[in-house]
């Protein structure tokens, strides 16, 4: 796990999401790398799925990570990917 992650991320599961941005931006982009293998693109089902391993709280962590630009959500929601870095 990056450093800087351990007062958010416990046994790989997020919890709490930091009150700064940048920090915030880390762990997000954490939970992305965890969830999608680059190019992939899953439906809500599995994405929900997946972001189970790492939250009580899928559709909160989906949220933020596709409002903050982490996570491209198809048009009528049929698919999540990763947006290139």
């Amino acid at each position: 796990m990056s450093a800087g992650l351990e007062p958010f991320v416990r046994d790989g599961r997020i919890r709490s999401y930091p009150a700064k941005v940048a920090r915030r931006l880390r762990v997000l982009a954490w939970a992305a790398e965890q969830t999608w293998a680059p190019g992939e693109s899953l439906d809500e089902a599995a994405v929900n799925e997946r972001l189970l391993r790492l939250t009580d709280d899928p559709a909160t962590l989906r949220r933020y990570l596709v409002d903050n630009a982490l996570v491209r959500r198809a048009p009528g929601g049929t698919g999540y990917s990763l947006v290139p870095r």
